[in-house]
């Protein structure tokens, strides 16, 4: 007799924002969602979770993932590179969580900078540069509405790592990785969730557009260091969509879907697509995300065009939920509404813009 161990080929992914007026969703909530999917995470090879607020929790260079021996160097290259620009007078180092395996989890806190300027995107972008340089470090969020909690481990190692059931947030995403060909490797720099600046992306599946991606983000935007994943680039890309080209949400998410032109009625985003055809998304995926945004917060879901990858929507009188399975929404909401994306469809839901923004039709103009 033969027996198959089968490991299934999917993340698992998971998203919730509360309603106007309903509290702020405890940590615990989403590790009970999580561990309903972990079977989905390959051997507990990386899992994260990223909370937003809308009130700002302080400016932090956030998560860096440092070797150990390198410590020292790396605290003297960011110290002197944040200060050397943007009127930041103190920077604080902390290390949190222990230690994850050959690497260190570094916080930094910026303090007295008197309010940042684009420019910061730019330090940020050469700090990484200079760290990533024999995989030595690498700055994994930053902003001042998001905090980031991953390492290598199932949903539960990570959240008893960071204690995350203590923490309470307005916007929750998390992952469970299974890792795909365009990310390999077994350090926490590739667990999810990938931030940019207050944007958090998890994912499943794969985008056979990655390497475009990236000659986009290289010759385009000066990006020359790379971790080497989807939720990666797509962070970038929605970064540059709503921050550099000024696109609101919506349509930064149509151009990410892309749907082909024979769909699109609409003149105006028709002219969007054809000018920002290098941010379309191809390949199966499905995925969520999680930004702050002129004075808002929003949880976004997409999925591809041929819809290759499973997500589900849910809401009841606190919350709304995106998952990756039903199970995940029901075991924290037995009676939530639950319905399922069209193939190349969006969700988004705004925290203070009264709710539901699009509710998950096709990403037609």
């Amino acid at each position: 007799m033969s027996i198959f161990v089968k490991y299934p080929a999917d993340c698992g992914i998971f998203g919730v924002i509360r309603r106007s007026g309903a509290d702020r969703v405890s940590g615990n909530l989403v590790v009970r969602a999580m561990e309903t999917i972990r079977f989905r995470g390959a051997g507990g090879l990386g899992s994260g979770f990223a909370l937003l607020n809308n009130e700002s929790m302080g400016l932090r260079v956030g998560g860096v993932f440092v070797k150990e021996g390198f410590m020292k160097e790396a605290m003297d290259t960011m110290e002197s590179l944040l200060k050397g620009g943007q009127g930041i007078d103190t920077v604080d180092f902390r290390v949190r969580g222990g230690r994850l395996g050959p690497v260190n989890d570094l916080e930094v806190r910026i303090f007295d900078h008197g309010g940042l300027g684009p420019g910061i995107n730019d330090i940020i972008n050469k700090l990484n540069d200079l760290l990533w340089e024999g995989k030595s470090g690498r700055i994994y969020y930053w902003g001042e509405h998001i905090n980031v909690f991953k390492g290598v481990g199932y949903p539960s190692d990570i959240a008893s790592v960071y204690n995350v059931e203590r923490h309470y947030a307005d916007l929750w995403i998390a992952h469970t990785r299974f890792p795909p060909t365009n990310s390999p490797g077994y350090l926490p720099y590739w667990s999810h969730p990938f931030s940019v600046g207050d944007i958090a992306v998890v994912h499943n599946g794969e985008l056979s557009s990655y390497g475009s991606h990236v000659n986009a983000l290289l010759y385009g935007q000066g990006l020359s260091s790379f971790v080497g994943t989807d939720s990666e680039v797509a962070a970038y890309i929605m970064y540059y969509l709503v921050r550099n080209y000024g696109l609101n949400i919506e349509d930064a998410v149509k151009m990410l879907i892309g749907q082909p032109l024979k769909y699109v009625d609409d003149v105006r985003t028709r002219s969007l697509i054809r000018r920002f055809r290098w941010a379309v998304l191809d390949g199966p995926f499905a995925m969520i995300m999680g930004l702050y945004h002129n004075d808002d917060l929003y949880l976004v879901a997409m999925t591809d065009r041929f819809k290759l990858r499973p997500i589900v929507i849910g809401m009841d009188e606190d919350n709304y939920y995106v998952a990756s399975e039903e199970i995940a929404i029901r075991a924290v909401s037995p009676d939530a509404r639950v319905w399922t994306l069209e193939p190349g469809g969006y969700f988004i839901v705004s925290l203070k813009r009264g709710g539901v923004v699009s509710w998950g039709g096709r990403a037609r103009g």
